[in-house]
């Protein structure tokens, strides 16, 4: 349900803050999108989910920015969310949490364990080199050593069998799928469309970072899809519905 819950919430911001146009200077307002977001991201996180709950975050910031919100009320927020980390550190995030960031700041301490997934998946990205190795002929994913890889993980066997060219023809397509939603939300002639586009672009975008991210090792593993690629109904559908 928390995939369908981010566009349900794209939804509800959508309303809010364009009943709201003109008046986003004020914090109030601000505070008021923060508080119907905290919900969903409250319950997400009790799962524990963390990579979907930092999704629901990512599509407030991107709506709140797209809005025409306060960029300093924006800013100290910001600085609010990152001088909580110490608190979060301690009281929010399970063990199995903590585990895969510290295993994302150094992944060789525990080449067994917690940097398994990492060091493995970069393996599995660095061996596809300029044109990969063919489809279903990876040796990394086909051999079972990277795990989660129809899910999480598939970016790299996606590098690794279609190599760098393959990569950078996927990215393209994502970026040539942003625009046209963001073409779409600039053309709208309310600001519930434009805000939605925005909302939906936010999600997408920041899943395809993460995701990638997690597979190359500049970001921690969570479990987040890559859109329209990671095996899974519920996020495919959901999305497909955004759109």
């Amino acid at each position: 349900f928390s995939e369908l819950a981010k566009i349900l919430m794209i939804i509800v911001l959508a309303t809010y803050l364009g009943n709201r146009e003109g008046r986003l200077d004020s914090l109030g307002a601000i505070l008021g999108a923060c508080l119907l977001m905290a919900p969903p991201v409250a319950l997400v996180m009790m799962q524990p989910d963390l990579g979907t709950s930092l999704v629901l975050v990512s599509i407030l910031a991107g709506m709140l920015f797209m809005s025409g919100a306060s960029l300093r009320w924006l800013l100290i927020g910001a600085l609010g969310v990152i001088a909580a980390i110490p608190i979060a550190w301690t009281y929010v995030l399970r063990d199995y949490q903590k585990d895969r960031i510290l295993s994302f700041l150094n992944p060789a301490a525990d080449t067994q364990g917690g940097g398994w997934q990492v060091l493995q998946s970069q393996m599995t990205v660095g061996s596809g080199g300029l044109l990969g190795t063919g489809l279903t002929n990876g040796a990394q994913a086909r051999g079972g050593f990277l795990p989660v890889q129809e899910s999480d993980f598939v970016f790299a066997v996606l590098a690794q069998e279609l190599g760098f060219l393959g990569t950078l023809v996927v990215f393209l397509l994502f970026v040539a799928l942003l625009w046209r939603i963001l073409v779409c939300a600039w053309r709208s002639r309310d600001p519930f469309g434009t805000l939605f586009g925005a909302g939906l672009a936010s999600a997408i975008l920041f899943q395809v970072f993460v995701n990638v991210g997690m597979v190359i090792g500049i970001t921690p593993v969570t479990g987040i899809p890559l859109p329209f690629i990671s095996h899974g109904g519920a996020s495919l559908i959901s999305l497909a519905i955004g759109l």
